[in-house]
């Protein structure tokens, strides 16, 4: 992976090379001292000693160079293609430098290697966040709904949303960054709601599944449908800006918005009305409880036609053979 190395020690050995500097035998420090100074202000080494070189004080073209603080080699790497080829570059780097057994402290160095660095880990650490967050809205989910279908059909719209997200940034031409990490973490417990809302409604309403959906988006259809457009509005002036941080924050959370609320006024009704789960109990003795009352009420007050409107009460009415005695 490396093209090019520019090494100022393979010079100077070059240089030396009339002084049997390449010999065997340990060269005298002091002597060392002296050629390197000498070497830095020759043709030959000249462009090394300000560039590679940080010394304990200033030496002049005469006198021995200074005791050595840092000093840098320079290499380029081939053209590299992907994420993967990059960081394979750098990590071959790393091995040759450990493998030298340099005695002191060494290591390799280059602007872009933050952002190779970066690569490295954030495809980890991205899907350790969003299972993360997804075990957090699946527990909070299932604690406010007390419903494990319920709770386990809102989990799959936000996960199904997320997969349609990341379809949207590959066509839109976004990369997995820092930048996008952030939102996708972000558009877990943004998109839990539209789907939340529509299965807690479901599970206090009555009657057959299609009736049961048929008044839960009648109920809170609406709401979540103004939540997610009032959403839209309060980040769409952001799509006339220049910064690469506003940029994708819009479009993932456009795409949020968008999934968002498909999966939770579409998907989710029809997947509660094929495998919806029954109402909380406490809501069936609700509904029981207050017919009861409408029926002693319509028999205390003399049955009317206005009670037998209600089937429950006409039900009633024919068990306990009160129809006899209702006026017409």
């Amino acid at each position: 992976h490396i093209s090019i190395v520019d090494s100022w020690f393979e010079k100077f050995k070059v240089y030396w090379d009339d002084y049997d500097y390449t010999s065997e035998h340990e060269v005298d420090k002091n002597l060392f001292s002296q050629r390197l100074g000498e070497f830095l202000y020759s043709p030959e080494g000249s462009k090394y000693r300000l560039k590679n070189f940080r010394f304990n004080g200033t030496f002049n073209c005469t006198g021995p160079a200074p005791e050595v603080l840092v000093s840098t080699f320079e290499y380029k790497h081939n053209a590299l293609y992907g994420s993967k080829q990059k960081i394979g570059a750098m990590e071959d780097v790393k091995s040759v430098i450990r493998n030298l057994n340099f005695s002191e402290f060494v290591m390799p160095w280059a602007r872009s290697y933050s952002n190779w660095e970066t690569d490295k880990i954030i495809e980890i650490e991205l899907y350790r966040n969003i299972s993360m967050a997804m075990i957090v809205v699946g527990i909070m989910t299932l604690a406010l709904i007390a419903s494990v279908r319920t709770s386990f059909m809102v989990l799959l719209c936000v996960i199904m949303t997320l997969i349609d997200v990341g379809g949207l940034m590959h066509w839109w031409g976004l990369t997995i960054d820092t930048v996008s990490c952030i939102d996708l973490v972000l558009a877990v417990g943004l998109c839990v709601d539209y789907a939340a809302h529509i299965g807690h409604t479901f599970m206090i309403q009555i009657g057959s599944l299609n009736e049961r959906v048929a008044n839960t988006l009648g109920k809170i259809g609406p709401a979540v449908l103004n939540g997610g457009f009032s959403t839209f509005l309060a980040f769409v002036f952001l799509i006339r800006s220049d910064s690469h941080v506003f940029v994708t924050f819009f479009k993932i959370f456009f795409a949020v918005c968008l999934y968002g609320l498909y999966h939770g006024l579409v998907f989710l009704p029809v997947l509660l009305s094929l495998i919806g789960p029954p109402p909380y109990k406490t809501v069936e003795r609700n509904v029981v409880n207050t017919k009861e009352r409408e029926y002693l009420n319509c028999l205390d007050a003399g049955a009317t036609q206005k009670c037998l409107e209600s089937e429950y009460i006409e039900d009633k009415l024919k068990d306990s053979a009160v129809r006899e005695t209702v006026i017409m």
